[in-house]
Formats: structure tokens, sequence, C-alpha cells
């Protein structure tokens, strides 16, 4: 697991979190399901050499799976890419979330 989702869902549905739904986070917004997120990854196809730039961060998900591609791809200092999220809502992003590469 790269990008762990219960990191992000709020604690009273984390039970739900790697659920194939969308689910409700604050400000009426919501965490989009693991197969949208996904699509949305492929659709982009990302290189290490790209620039990218989210308009409404959300939960962080998406942001969190870019800056993980980026890790694979580039290493920890992630030389020559770079992801950018903003969002003019307050959200809640758990900032306990940090990507770690997995020990081999």
């Amino acid at each position: 697991m790269i990008t762990p989702r219960h990191e992000l869902v709020p604690e009273d549905i984390l039970s739900l979190a790697y659920a194939d739904r969308p689910l409700p986070i604050s400000h009426n917004q919501t965490l989009s399901q693991p197969f949208i997120v996904a699509f949305m990854t492929q659709a982009l196809d990302p290189r290490p050499t790209d620039r990218v730039l989210e308009i409404g961060t959300g939960s962080g998900y998406q942001a969190a799976i870019l800056a993980a591609i980026r890790i694979m791809e580039k290493g920890p200092s992630g030389s020559g890419s770079e992801s950018v999220s903003v969002s003019i809502k307050p959200t809640e992003i758990r900032p306990r979330f940090r990507y770690r590469p997995r020990p081999r």
C-alpha cells in the first residue's frame, strides 16, 4: 500500500477507508473513491519531469498519490518533478500522513 487512505479518512468512518466509494469529509466535500483517483492518475500519466498543479485539494488523497509516484520514480528528493495542490476551502488534511518508502 503506497498511499494509506485510512490516514485521510475521518475517524468516525474509518471502517470504510478502503471501500471503493466516495467518503464525506469536512465542508460538504468528499474523498474520491479509489477507482476514480486511479483513473485520473492513469489519464494524467505523470512523468518524472512533469509539474502538476491540482486545484481543489480536498482531503489531499490525489496529491498524496502523485507525491508517492514522484518519490518512487525519482527518489526522495523528487528532483525534476513537482506536485502542488491548492484549495480555497479549509479542509481537514491529516498532517500525520507522509509518504515513506517501503523497506526492501
